[in-house]
Formats: structure tokens, C-alpha cells, sequence
């Protein structure tokens, strides 16, 4: 039986071989079975630090091929492939690649901090066995690089397409930090199992205790579609047959299903717009071009007058915003971060602690300023373009999906922010007590944390929404200058006389028709 992934190559390449008797251009279809040619099922193993991912995978593959005991200074995403000669890949920050041609785990301590991802390649019959997931190691969520595991969870955040989560007995429950990488992971739809881990720590009693609170948890905070598993204590079998279980098909349809139904119906459109040219007379399809050309104008004007509108974008009242919610959370919390900054020695918890409530807080307050952004800005690109209707038959859907996914970029970029922000606190830590951290924490710091906020995000969040908006912009000069082209080709070909319209017609209706067949068959089998 085919896997998805065949299914949806081969009709790709019949998608594409129907439309090259047609003038359609098929750089998007091309551009589709690249991406599922290249397609890697990344599997990231997350879990705080010294929660046992390490030692659990390696007692999963069998063999002791990763480091355990790594400081969390030098906590690195690993992933693990299965050949047949060994061999190390080191990707380095500047984007030099360096191999070993043996695994050099002293080799990489010594160069931590300047390396980005490790690539492993050893003969393992278990890795054979589970292909086509790719398992990575990932740094642990609470290690004391925050800036580096930001940014290396937000990279497999958006590669990964399950995700194991290993929680320690020890814990008894999912953790503040761990919830709220959770909450971004059910956010982007991605899915994802907890793993209990380290069970020769507790009685069998107590095991069933927390798993059963562990799964009351997740079902209350994230739904009823995350499953809990208790890991055995040496081989690991359970996590062996939880990965075999998994559907990858069903995978592929997660990824891939909707995108394909969306350009198919797109290439009908198309289709149908093609005919429509064949069928107009050349008055009809001049008017049309007038038409286009005459949005073409109207774009730019509409482009630069949601620039320059304030009431559309304001992106110091959206930091205010920001900022303002922020500090009423932190404040909120004040004790519980002051209890943690004077328990912790090394501050990391507390460091940790601030980031997800800054990762939470402004999440949600961009969430909210920007899906209203985003109705505004789509109400204002499509003002006066006298074409509109016919671009919205061809699926041309100028809806800002880019601007929504605006909060995860900017919030990337600002947790790096936070990180430089936060890390002069430690210097405030030493033998307070609670309630003098605490008054020091809001008299001192917050107000250094607003101010930061206030200076760096606003050009932060201009930047992401004129690229944003430049890119719906795009999109639909795209579209209006493939149906122009479109119209054009039809009455060059007409003046040449090399064209029979209804030659021509009955030629586009055995394609449509092929198509819809074809995609009946492949996208809707079942439904």
C-alpha cells in the first residue's frame, strides 16, 4: 500500500502533467512537490532538565550515544538518523557546517556556545524501524541558555510534527514552563504525547496516582487529544510501540490535505477564467484588461493609504497594551517570582518564570490588537477594486493569514529582549527576604522592564506588519497579473490566429474534468 506521501507525489506529477497542455503556469504546484519531496518528520523530545530524555532515548535505541549529565550551559539540539557509517555534523551559528567523522562529544562542550544543531548518523536497527520520524534531543525547556532554547524550540516549533514530552516522577505534574510551551504547541495544532519517565523513583501506587493527575491535567488544560504513557524503567518498549502506533498518513493529511484541496480549487478557478477569455470577444476581454490595470492602481493606492492610516495600525498604543498587561501580571505574581529568586541559587526558575508569564501576557494582547488589525486591513485592500469579484472566484483570499501568524514572529524576537532585560536581576538576588525582593522587584525592575518593552517593540512590531502587509500586497498583484496574463495570451494567440476558441474550450473542459477526477479520487476519497 502506498504511503500519503507517494500518493500525494504522484498526483502532483499528474496535476502537473495536465496543466502543461494549458497556459496555466504550474510554479505553485511545483513548488508543492518539492516541499513534500523534502518533507522531514521531525520527532523533538522535549521535557525540562533532568526529566531523563537523554537516558530514555538511549535506552529506547539500546546504545549510550548521547551525553548524560550535560550541564545545561552546553544543552544542544541533537538529531538522530540511522546509516551506516557513523559520523558527527556540527551546524555552527554562522552557518559553517564541521563533520566528524567519529561522534567528539568533548569536541562540541568545548565549542557550545557557538554551536546551533547537532546531527548524529549510527547504524540502529531502532532508528530503521521508525523511519520516516526523525527523533532530536531537545535542550532542556528550564536550561540556563533562555535566548538559545527560544530560539531553537521556535525553529522545531514550526518543523516538528509530533512531539514527545517527558515528564520525571519526581515533578508529579506538568510545570508552569512546560504548560505554556504546551499551550504554544496546541495553538499551532501540532500534536503531542506525555511520557512519564524515571518511574524506579516512586511506588506503583504513587505512578498510577500521577499519571491519573497528569492526564486530568492535560484533559483539563489542553483536551481529551494528548495521550499519557508511563514509560518502563529499561527498555523502553512502551515509547517502541506508542511510536509504531502512530498514523503517518494521517500525519500527511494534517500537513498537507487542506493546502492541496485549496490549490486545486485554485487551478479550476484558473481554468474557468481561461475559458471565460476564450468565450469573451475581444472587446469584452480588452475591458477586463482596463479593468485589471486599473486595479493595479487602485492596489498601490489602497497599500499606502493603510500605511498610512494610524487609526488602522497604532504600534505604540499596541505596546502600551502590551506592556501594561504585562506588568499587571508580573505584579500579580510578585511573590510567587520572589519565593522562587530567593529559594533558586543559580535564579534560574525565577528567569524562567519570567519569560512565560512575558511569553503568555503578550502573546495574548497581540493576539487580540491584531485579529482586529487583520479585518481591518483586509476590509481596506479590497476597497474599490472593480475586479474584486472576479479575483474572489479565483480563490484569491486576501485574508491576512500572514498577520495572524505576526505574534509568533515578534514574539520571538522578543523574548530575546526579555532575556537581555531580566538577566541583570540576578545582581539584586542575594539574602533578601520575600517581602524585600518583592519591593524591590516592583519598585526597581518593573518600571526597567515597562520602559524596555516600550523602546524596543514598537519598531518590532512595524516591521512585521509592514512586511506583513507588503506581502498581501503580493499575493494579489500575483493574482491580478496571472488572470492579465491570462486574457492577454488568449487575443495574442487569437491575432496570430493559431487559437480556435472552441477548439480550445473543449480542450480546457477534458482537463477540468481530468483534474476533478483526479482529485476526487486522491483528496476526497472517503468523505
Amino acid at each position: 500500500m502506498l504511503s500519503k506521501k507517494n500518493i500525494y507525489q504522484d498526483y502532483l506529477d499528474d496535476l502537473i502533467r495536465l496543466l502543461s497542455d494549458t497556459s496555466i503556469v504550474i510554479d505553485t504546484t511545483t513548488k508543492m512537490k518539492k516541499k513534500i519531496d523534502n518533507m522531514q518528520f521531525f520527532m523533538p523530545v522535549i521535557g525540562e532538565f533532568n526529566s531523563g530524555k537523554s537516558s530514555a532515548l538511549n535506552q529506547f535505541l539500546k546504545t549510550e550515544v548521547l551525553p548524560v549529565g550535560i550541564t545545561p550551559e552546553i544543552e544542544l539540539a541533537i538529531e538522530l538518523y540511522s546509516a551506516v557509517e557513523t559520523k558527527m555534523c556540527v551546524q555552527k551559528k554562522d552557518g559553517n557546517l564541521i563533520t566528524y567523522a567519529e561522534i567528539e562529544w568533548e569536541s562540541i562542550k568545548a565549542d557550545a556556545e557557538q554551536t546551533q544543531v547537532i546531527q548524529l548518523y549510527f547504524n540502529n536497527i531502532i532508528l530503521d524501524k521508525i523511519k520516516p520520524f526523525i527523533l532530536v534531543d531537545m535542550p532542556g525547556i528550564n536550561g540556563s541558555l533562555p535566548e538559545y532554547h527560544h530560539f531553537i524550540n521556535n525553529e522545531y516549533l514550526q518543523k516538528g510534527v509530533y512531539f514527545l514530552v517527558v515528564i520525571s516522577v519526581e515533578n508529579g505534574a506538568i510545570s508552569k514552563s512546560l504548560s505554556a510551551y504546551l499551550s504554544q504547541l496546541k495553538k499551532l495544532d501540532k500534536p503531542f504525547a506525555i511520557l512519564i519517565n524515571k518511574i524506579d523513583l516512586k511506588s506503583e501506587n504513587e505512578i498510577k496516582e500521577i499519571a491519573e493527575y497528569i492526564r486530568e491535567q492535560v484533559t483539563h488544560e489542553f483536551g481529551k487529544n494528548y495521550p499519557v504513557t508511563i514509560l518502563d524503567k529499561d527498555n523502553k518498549s512502551q515509547l517502541s510501540n506508542f511510536i509504531s502506533s502512530l498514523d503517518i498518513n494521517k500525519i500527511m493529511d494534517d500537513l498537507f490535505l487542506n493546502d492541496l484541496k485549496d490549490h486545486a480549487h485554485e487551478i479550476l478557478n484558473k481554468i474557468s477564467a481561461l475559458k471565460r477569455g476564450l468565450k469573451n470577444s475581444s472587446e469584452e476581454n480588452q475591458t477586463d484588461i482596463f479593468k485589471l490595470d486599473a486595479d493595479f492602481q487602485q492596489l498601490q493606492y489602497n497599500y499606502e493609504r493603510i500605511l498610512a492610516d494610524e487609526d488602522n495600525f497604532d504600534a505604540v498604543k499596541i505596546t502600551q497594551r502590551c506592556a501594561k498587561d504585562l506588568i499587571n501580571q508580573l505584579k500579580q505574581k510578585s511573590n510567587d517570582l520572589a519565593y522562587l529568586a530567593i529559594e533558586d541559587k543559580n535564579q534560574q526558575a525565577f528567569l524562567n518564570e519570567v519569560f512565560r508569564i512575558g511569553e503568555k501576557s503578550i502573546n495574548s494582547t497581540l493576539k487580540q490588537q491584531l485579529e482586529y488589525v487583520n479585518e481591518e486591513v483586509a476590509e481596506s485592500f479590497s476597497l474599490n477594486l472593480t475586479s474584486f469579484q472576479f479575483l474572489k472566484m479565483q480563490n484569491t483570499n486576501f485574508e491576512s493569514k500572514g498577520l495572524k501568524k505576526i505574534v509568533f514572529g515578534i514574539l520571538s524576537k522578543l523574548l530575546e529582549y526579555i532575556a537581555m532585560i531580566i538577566r541583570p536581576l540576578k545582581s539584586f538576588i542575594q539574602d533578601y527576604r520575600v517581602e524585600q525582593f518583592n519591593i524591590k522587584f516592583q519598585q526597581d525592575l518593573i518600571p526597567e522592564i515597562k520602559a524596555q518593552i516600550e523602546m524596543l517593540l514598537p519598531e518590532c512590531i512595524e516591521k512585521e506588519f509592514h512586511q506583513c502587509i507588503q506581502q498581501i500586497k503580493n499575493k494579489l498583484e500575483n493574482e491580478l497579473q496571472k488572470t492579465k496574463s491570462i486574457i492577454e495570451n488568449i487575443e495574442q494567440e487569437r491575432q496570430q490566429q493559431n487559437v480556435d476558441s472552441n477548439v480550445a474550450i473543449a480542450q480546457l473542459n477534458e482537463v477540468e474534468q481530468k483534474i476533478k477526477q483526479l482529485t476526487e479520487n486522491v483528496l476526497y476519497v472517503g468523505v
